[in-house]
């Protein structure tokens, strides 16, 4: 896979993190690996911070693959539609097992710590729905 030209590569969000991907929706028919998707709200400064401490609290786990949605598109916007799923533009996140979402953040706690804890417990289990 490789990242589209999209507004959101083009503001040059997430070049430096390998494995990421915009507005790419090739994570639906995954069915033996993990992945994390961000809605992001580019207009929001709180989807920027939470993009931010993404980034952050995945930085050990270089081989996850992050999907990025832009929530003004409206694939995306079909997407969530299909899958009762809403952005409030907080830059709500996902974690994704065998094509389902087994896990959600839809506001990120004030403390870092907090958040790399969950991203990491999430990250290096095997089963997610456990």
């Amino acid at each position: 896979m490789k990242p589209d030209t999209n507004s959101i590569n083009q503001n040059g969000m997430f070049t430096d993190r390998p494995n990421t991907f915009f507005n790419d929706f090739s994570f639906k028919e995954a069915t033996h690996n993990t992945c994390v998707l961000l809605i992001y709200a580019g207009w929001s400064s709180f989807a920027r911070a939470a993009k931010s401490l993404l980034v952050n609290s995945l930085a050990e786990f270089p081989d996850i693959e992050l999907f990025i949605l832009d929530n003004d598109e409206k694939d995306t916007f079909n997407y969530m539609i299909t899958n009762d799923l809403f952005s409030h533009g907080w830059g709500e996140t996902y974690w994704i097992q065998d094509g389902q979402i087994v896990s959600a953040v839809k506001r990120y706690p004030v403390s870092m710590e907090d958040l790399i804890s969950k991203h990491h417990l999430l990250a290096t289990k095997s089963d997610l729905t456990e």
